[in-house]
């Protein structure tokens, strides 16, 4: 039955996903080191009350020095809204001083997707699509009649020093759904809620209005170097080697930089064996994880009622590589006697559905 479902992947039209890779998108805008910014005009479109999302790629680090922080896009953070780093946490205000709000780890230099949204009670923070954080905040938002800078703030101007693409606003607050959706690929307008989009390709025009931006101090427009892929919960899915198929691996990528997988293979017997790992996202596109191998159970209804019955052994590790959006290569390094280290390369055969990649 494994290889049947391995060799027959194709035929399950399992939502086919796509993932998001090391961005930008063609050019992004380039700031710092610790100055610079995108100015855009003070207008009623960045006056949020109960509903507001702000988006953008990163490649950027705290310019700031130890213990400060460093403007990621902002109108006013003593009085209204703003979004920064402070070291390698992601920070917001959405109603002046009063209202700051630490979650998430942004790496540095490392294209990261964050996010932060607000629907009138709770403020979220997103990384990569995941959340990582949320907060109660009373409505509604507050406002001014300063400008909206990306990269700076009237109240603190102190930039972030890397690149930022794709920047959003929104005035709804968009799940974590609606975040995958379409993080991972130049939104396209008119949205719903989508009242400014910057793709920063040669210009800071806004995509959905009038609202273009001018470029002030350092800031300069830039084509991103090749960059390593990154890994992204979208990954997650059944993945396989086609030569030999009837083994394959079950990959999960959860969030918050935690790798699961399931090694579904045979044994030097010629018996099935399902390795059970789990470890960390330990490099942009890499993840090692730990393998067991489960003894001591049998078939439902026959199961033990004593879990101490079950045995968790060490098998050894596994690294997976990815090198874009459907492919990988799974490395093992065993601990069993019997066993010899080795590798393949894997291909996607299925993951989630409404996730995109280029």
């Amino acid at each position: 039955m494994l290889a049947k479902i391995f060799s027959v992947g194709v035929l399950l039209v399992l939502l086919l996903a796509k993932t998001a890779h090391a961005q930008g998108f063609n050019q992004a805008l380039s700031l710092g080191p610790g100055q610079g910014y995108a100015a855009l005009p003070s207008s009623t479109v960045f006056d949020f009350s109960t509903g507001f999302t702000f988006e953008a790629w990163v490649s950027v680090v705290d310019s700031h020095g130890p213990g400060a922080c460093s403007t990621i896009a902002g109108k006013g953070y003593t009085t209204t809204f703003w979004m920064g780093l402070c070291g390698t946490t992601l920070r917001s205000y959405i109603k002046g001083v009063s209202s700051l709000f630490d979650a998430g780890t942004v790496p540095p230099n490392v294209w990261t997707h964050v996010a932060v949204t607000y629907d009138g009670s709770v403020r979220r923070h997103f990384i990569n699509g995941v959340e990582v954080g949320s907060h109660s905040d009373a409505p509604p938002m507050t406002t001014n009649g300063s400008q909206v800078r990306i990269g700076s703030d009237v109240d603190w101007q102190y930039t972030v020093s890397g690149l930022l693409d794709e920047v959003r606003f929104w005035n709804i607050a968009r799940s974590a759904a609606q975040i995958q959706s379409t993080m991972s690929s130049p939104l396209q307008p008119p949205q719903a809620g989508l009242v400014a989009l910057y793709h920063f390709d040669g210009n800071a025009n806004d995509a959905v209005g009038s609202n273009n931006g001018t470029l002030a101090l350092a800031a300069a427009f830039a084509t991103p170097n090749p960059a390593i892929f990154s890994i992204t919960p979208a990954l997650s899915g059944f993945w396989y080697n086609q030569p030999t198929s009837g083994q394959g691996f079950d990959i999960q990528f959860p969030g918050n930089g935690v790798a699961l997988a399931v090694f579904y293979t045979f044994d030097n017997a010629g018996n099935g064996l399902w390795l059970i790992g789990n470890g960390s996202v330990s490099g942009n596109n890499k993840a090692t994880l730990n393998l067991v191998q489960t003894s001591g159970g049998f078939f439902p209804p026959n199961f033990p009622a004593d879990k101490t019955k079950i045995k968790r052994d060490p098998w050894g590790t596994l690294t997976l590589t990815f090198s874009d959006c459907n492919n990988a290569t799974a490395a093992w390094v065993p601990l069993v006697a019997g066993y010899v280290s080795g590798s393949m390369a894997i291909t996607r055969l299925s993951g989630i559905g409404g996730l995109t990649c280029q």
